[in-house]
């Protein structure tokens, strides 16, 4: 895999966005990582998707390489963010995004006017995380308690068992994950403000959207298939079997046997 380089993109608002370019070859790749990650997050499947792809892993407003912008948060800006990078890579390039950086990649690439691949993994449309958790992950990140608030979002919202934080505290960011732990709170409050049918989301888009949803994964996760379905005209859902919410960590190999092919396919004329 050849060294990446860092490249910078300027969102509407002026916004300075950084993403990292894995490969010189094949057609651009734009990934989106969720809440609590930056770009890393796609580490442990970049080396697979560099034989094909000229791959940008976008760290996302505020993480990372990017700048948080001016103002008060609103999502309406991430879905900016992504519009700018899609216009600047080609209205055609694919889009693999993860989590809440799927439903700011579905906001975006409908902006941008994107017709190529977009394959989404677990979009939280229309979960609707009571407010009362989501100021227990905001009081004890105010407090510095990030392992604290990092573990109420792990267990109580992504439903994963109690152990699940001892598990992250073993992966290689998770340094990263507590530097952005502030984050969790603010898109968790913009997906409940969004609301349970957000069709403003989908913008019209008539070019086909591969979903994926984890076998295990708590019903919000699958209602999103059917949301979907019946607002889209071109949605084709794929269940990753055995797997829950972090598959890209969890099971890497497994989902790049779903992913790649998915990708791969609509990029056939």
């Amino acid at each position: 895999m050849n060294t990446p380089d860092l490249l910078h993109f300027t969102s509407a608002d002026g916004t300075r966005l950084g993403a990292q370019r894995h490969g010189t070859d094949g057609p651009p790749l734009l990934l989106v990582h969720g809440t609590n990650a930056q770009r890393s997050h796609w580490n442990p499947v970049i080396p697979a998707l560099t034989r094909d792809y000229r791959v940008y892993a976008l760290d996302r407003r505020g993480r990372g390489a990017s700048a948080d912008g001016p103002g008060p948060y609103a999502i309406e800006r991430e879905f900016e963010d992504i519009a700018a990078v899609v216009q600047a890579l080609g209205r055609d390039a694919a889009v693999l995004a993860h989590s809440f950086g799927a439903i700011c990649a579905l906001g975006g690439c409908g902006l941008a006017g994107h017709a190529g691949p977009l394959v989404l993994y677990e979009p939280p449309i229309g979960y609707m995380a009571d407010l009362a958790l989501i100021e227990r992950i905001q009081a004890a990140s105010d407090a510095g308690d990030l392992e604290r608030a990092l573990g109420i979002f792990l267990t109580d919202v992504l439903g994963l068992p109690p152990v699940a934080l001892e598990v992250a505290r073993h992966w290689p960011d998770w340094e990263g994950r507590l530097r952005v732990v502030p984050t969790i709170a603010r898109e968790l409050a913009a997906v409940h403000a969004l609301g349970p049918a957000p069709t403003g989301l989908l913008r019209d888009r008539q070019a086909p959207l591969d979903l994926i949803v984890g076998a295990d994964s708590t019903p919000p996760f699958h209602a999103v298939a059917q949301f979907l379905a019946a607002h889209l005209p071109a949605v084709t859902t794929h269940v990753l079997a055995g797997q829950k919410h972090q598959a890209v960590e969890m099971a890497p190999r497994q989902f790049l046997a779903l992913a790649q092919p998915l990708l791969k396919g609509r990029l056939a004329p």
